[in-house]
């Protein structure tokens, strides 16, 4: 999770590797003021934006979050904006990497028990 300060408002980062595609994408939140919760479409692409808002006194910002490729469960850096500004970027790691890497050597320890089996 990645927590970013901006006024005097708190935007939380998070990312889970999805099972639907085996844990090789992953699905983006943004939480603002621990209050709303803002989800990336549960598809798979390149470069990915979600769109946020934040009640700035009494106006509603619009903000997004564009990732910047290429993208992994390890590791996906990204820039966040408000009203098209930046205002800050930095990167995080999805909350069940470890499910990706798990699938993997079971895979790989499958294929070798088959083949010299």
């Amino acid at each position: 999770m990645a927590i970013h300060q901006w006024k005097n408002h708190t935007i939380d980062i998070s990312s889970h590797a999805l099972a639907k595609h085996l844990w090789f994408t992953i699905h983006i939140s943004i939480k603002v003021d621990d209050k709303e919760l803002f989800q990336s479409p549960d598809k798979i692409t390149i470069k990915d934006t979600v769109l946020f808002k934040v009640c700035d006194d009494s106006k509603i910002l619009e903000g997004k979050l564009v990732t910047i490729p290429p993208s992994s469960v390890l590791r996906t850096r990204y820039k966040l904006f408000i009203e098209d500004t930046e205002i800050d970027n930095g990167k995080v790691t999805a909350t069940n990497w470890y499910m990706l890497h798990g699938l993997l050597i079971i895979g790989t320890l499958a294929f070798f028990g088959y083949v010299y089996n």
